[in-house]
């Protein structure tokens, strides 16, 4: 039966060890488990701290692993959530100049 009426369950939050928060459509769970959605955002979220950017690249992700429902993704990031690592977003923003400049060269 579907019902209009949202189930809600309300959690204590551990300040000390809740990191984030994903709100996501089954297009998004069903080619990632909880597990590997977790690694996921935390690499990005040390190479970039836009967190709509990590949404947008975990979508790509599911539509490259074969994912074919609607997707849609909300992420909610608390204190001691990853911070970004210099060393990281450095190395990120030479791999997407080099893809980019392939993708112009018609390498892509």
């Amino acid at each position: 039966m579907i019902s209009p009426e949202p189930e809600i369950t309300v959690l204590d939050r551990d300040r000390s060890l809740d990191e984030i928060i994903v709100l996501a459509c089954d297009g998004v769970w069903d080619v990632l488990s909880n597990e590997a959605l977790c690694s996921l955002l935390q690499h990005r979220m040390r190479c970039t701290d836009d967190l709509s950017t990590v949404c947008n690249e975990t979508i790509d992700t599911c539509l490259y692993m074969g994912s074919s429902d609607n997707m849609s993704m909300v992420l909610v990031a608390f204190d001691p959530a990853p911070r970004t690592d210099p060393k990281c977003k450095l190395e990120d923003e030479k791999l997407d100049a080099i893809l980019l400049e392939r993708a112009k060269g018609g390498y892509i």
